[in-house]
């Protein structure tokens, strides 16, 4: 009798069971269990996320080993890779070597206008830039020999930029006097003439230098620009060849 007692609890028992798992799938995601961290159990927040892995400590230097920077700030950089450091490039010194001669070439043809304007002279572009051409020569070949378009002449300090232009000034100065003098049929010029052309040359070139220092890109400058303009011309293409070229 027993027996036939638990036959027939069994199926009922079936049926509990199912009804059981039937409501529990029918439970809205909201209401079901989450699962919750050990040491928030008691408080019902949820498991915050496990702290990511740490890295190893980086190996020691073994004894006897010495370390050596293989690159310096100061190092002649070139190319592309002179642009991105943000230095003077190529490219950069061409377009500076023109501007500084392009003043230079102003100041000596204002100093000849002004000296025909003095003497009641014709003031035509022709006759003006026949009287600057000795001075204008005599700097196109002096300058460049004394250093009047260097690295300190392209600069932004103003004291090696007067330098470099006085030393172009000592050498040229005379010089355009000889070629004048030369121009005129070895006749020699008056000495109130040669001080005054001396005096003015000087006061124009190095005047004119000197502003021409004070407003000159600084190496600041140069890497602002090199962040923002990552565009190079022919000069810079050149110079990356030349670079590769000393490479191989």
């Amino acid at each position: 009798m027993l027996r036939s007692l638990a036959l027939a609890a069994r199926p009922a028992a079936a049926r509990v069971a199912a009804a059981e798992q039937a409501v529990r799938r029918c439970r809205p995601p909201a209401a079901r269990k989450m699962p919750v961290h050990a040491s928030a159990a008691g408080q019902g927040h949820d498991a915050p996320p496990p702290p990511p892995p740490q890295q190893p400590p980086p190996a020691p230097v073994p004894s006897g080993v010495r370390l050596v920077r293989v690159e310096t700030r100061d190092a002649a950089w070139a190319g592309v890779a002179a642009r991105d450091a943000g230095v003077e490039t190529a490219g950069d010194a061409a377009r500076r070597v023109a501007t500084l001669a392009a003043g230079d070439a102003a100041a000596l043809l204002i100093f000849a206008a002004v000296g025909r304007g003095s003497h009641g002279e014709v003031l035509a572009a022709a006759d003006v830039l026949a009287t600057a051409a000795p001075f204008l020569a005599s700097w196109a070949l002096a300058a460049p020999l004394a250093g009047g378009y260097s690295a300190a002449a392209r600069g932004a300090e103003v004291r090696p930029a007067l330098g470099a232009a006085l030393r172009a000034w000592a050498l040229a100065a005379p010089g355009g006097l000889a070629l004048r003098c030369l121009s005129q049929g070895g006749r020699l010029p008056p000495p109130a003439f040669a001080l005054v052309s001396l005096v003015a040359t000087a006061v124009l070139l190095l005047g004119w230098r000197a502003a021409a220092a004070a407003t000159a890109p600084r190496a600041g400058d140069y890497a602002r620009r090199a962040k923002h303009n990552r565009s190079g011309g022919v000069l810079e293409f050149w110079s990356l060849l030349s670079g590769l070229t000393k490479r191989w």
